[in-house]
């Protein structure tokens, strides 16, 4: 994961990064506060299991204002 165009300050505090059993999904925590946008880059350092690397993909969301 990376930084989006939006830099470091739109990039939210992750805590507890976990993959399923499977290794088919990856949870994690993070804290957000009210009003803001973030964004976060999944950059091509995922890859499938046979090793070619994912195309990277902007997630960007904005959290309801208080």
């Amino acid at each position: 994961m990376d930084y989006g165009p939006l830099g470091e300050t739109a990039f939210p505090a992750l805590s507890n990064r976990s993959w399923s059993s499977d290794g088919s999904s990856w949870s994690f925590d993070a804290d957000l506060k009210p009003g803001k946008t973030y964004q976060i880059l999944l950059s091509n350092n995922f890859r499938l299991a046979n090793g070619i690397r994912l195309k990277p993909f902007l997630i960007e969301f904005q959290t309801l204002p208080e």
